[in-house]
């Protein structure tokens, strides 16, 4: 290539970062974005039905309409009101709330459920539509782009989590996104900004960054690490009630009134699903059951499991796990109207490095196809396991079960009669089972919540430990009359 060459493609470059170079007007920062906005707003589009399909929308339209009011509040006082936001309460436990590049904001019920006020709400809100306007998403693309020499937004997770992101699905790999301090220093500061301006208590999110800080200290952390887009909430709370006083001062002083609206907030949540909800599967002793999809199998002695959407994990040791089972939904679209016979044959087709060795079978009344899977990897190693495709209910089922060589003796036999051991639920304790869910009630006179704890052992849900972490109350204090508690309270005697 000539030098003349070489220096032209060197300007065009040049040319290119500087027009890519642009000023964010809410912060005055200058950032490097290779994606155009129409961008940004299809990547978050295209990432919506994979953090649908992960984790599903909880399904109270009061709760999503407060969603959409709050979120919407906070969105019209950003310096990106036109983005087409959108804001889905998801169906799960764990106490989080991210946002995606273009607009798609998410909060889960778990993080409602410690929520005090509508000021808190918008607090945490508010945090993510800063890294909507700060668009750190589209930075974080951007580097990608810049690392990798290619155009695709493929993943932006890093590389330590990314074992999780092939787990989760690409929409969901793009929850996974860390941002730096900076970045969250900056979204701290802009939702401090859009609790003011909307006219919100602006110590909302402070509030709320020290919930997390104290179930951090409570359990370790917060949320498993491979979720959390917050890190180090402790070190930010004082830092948000520095930016949150002159705001606070600045309402005063324009006469208007912070809204916090507990009054009001509390009892929409009552009736809210709180902790695990065992319609979608849980285990009781050693046996995993799914009343929704009508299926249950043992597990060995002592196995523990995680449950999501996609696919059950059970091990024998959650701290060093020597052998695992994992039961997988097989999609739709992939198994069709296949038999288990047919589907394996087609898994083997579709990929040469798997090798299986197995038989139809009738396996508690449902057709099944079972047998033994080598899969050789990119080091020419070879794995193996236990697996078997099971219908059931017009659905397809893939059981999979591995062991490593320091798995106790008796492990393959053991994984073997897992697999063998699913059938149908018939059981109609179980097919009945209802989640706990919170009820919001004043609190008796001249109580303690530890006395409450102790006459309502056999309906609380939760230790009292819990509870007062909750309703942000010492356990052994007298509670004020008037005051409403959140008690999360049994619905069905075999569960929780």
């Amino acid at each position: 290539m000539s030098r003349r060459a070489v220096t032209l493609l060197a300007g065009a470059a040049l040319v290119s970062a500087l027009v890519a170079c642009v000023t964010n007007p809410a912060t005055g920062r200058k950032q490097l974005i290779f994606v155009s906005q129409e961008q940004e707003i299809r990547l978050g589009q295209e990432a919506h039905p994979g953090i649908q399909a992960e984790y599903g929308a909880y399904d109270d339209p009061r709760l999503a309409t407060l969603l959409q009011e709050v979120g919407g509040r906070l969105a019209a006082s950003s310096e990106r009101p036109t983005l087409p936001y959108t804001f889905t309460l998801l169906d799960s436990p764990i106490v989080n709330a991210f946002a995606l590049p273009g607009g798609p904001v998410y909060a889960t019920r778990g993080l409602l459920a410690y929520a005090q006020d509508e000021a808190e709400l918008a607090g945490v809100l508010g945090h993510e539509i800063g890294h909507v306007v700060g668009r750190h998403g589209a930075e974080q693309a951007s580097r990608g782009q810049l690392l990798q020499g290619v155009l695709g937004i493929a993943t932006i997770a890093r590389p330590g989590v990314r074992r999780y992101a092939d787990l989760l699905g690409a929409g969901a790999g793009l929850m996974l996104m860390s941002f730096g301090r900076d970045a969250e220093r900056e979204a701290d500061g802009l939702g401090v900004r859009y609790l003011g301006r909307a006219g919100y208590d602006p110590f909302g999110l402070p509030r709320y960054l020290g919930v997390l800080d104290a179930l951090a200290d409570a359990r370790g952390q917060v949320l498993p690490s491979w979720l959390s887009t917050h890190p180090d909430p402790g070190s930010r709370v004082a830092t948000t009630r520095g930016l949150a006083t002159p705001v606070l001062e600045r309402m005063r002083a324009a006469g208007t009134v912070p809204r916090s609206a507990a009054d009001e907030f509390l009892p929409r949540l009552s009736g809210l699903v709180y902790g695990d909800d065992p319609r979608e599967g849980f285990q009781k002793g050693a046996t995993f059951h799914h009343p929704a999809l009508r299926f249950r199998y043992d597990l060995p002695e002592g196995w523990t499991s995680r449950n999501t959407k996609q696919f059950v994990a059970s091990v024998d040791d959650e701290e060093s796990p020597t052998a695992q089972l994992v039961l997988r939904l097989v999609p739709r679209e992939t198994a069709g109207e296949l038999s288990p016979q047919e589907h394996a044959a087609q898994v083997a087709r579709k990929n040469p490095q798997v090798t299986l060795q197995g038989t139809s079978q009738v396996v508690n009344g449902l057709s099944a196809w079972l047998g033994q899977v080598s899969i050789r990897d990119s080091g020419g190693a070879t794995q193996r396991a236990h697996i078997a495709w099971i219908r059931h209910g017009g659905l397809m089922y893939e059981l999979t079960g591995a062991w490593s060589q320091e798995a106790a003796p008796g492990t393959v036999s053991a994984l073997e009669r897992s697999i063998r051991s699913f059938r149908e639920e018939r059981d109609a304790s179980v097919l009945s089972v209802e989640p706990a869910v919170l009820r919001v009630e004043l609190a008796p006179r001249g109580q303690s919540l530890e006395s409450i704890c102790r006459a309502r052992a056999s309906d609380l849900a939760a230790p009292c430990e819990e509870l007062a972490q909750v309703n942000r109350v010492e356990a052994g204090a007298v509670l004020e009359t008037g005051r409403r508690l959140k008690l999360p309270l049994r619905q069905h005697p075999m569960y929780p």
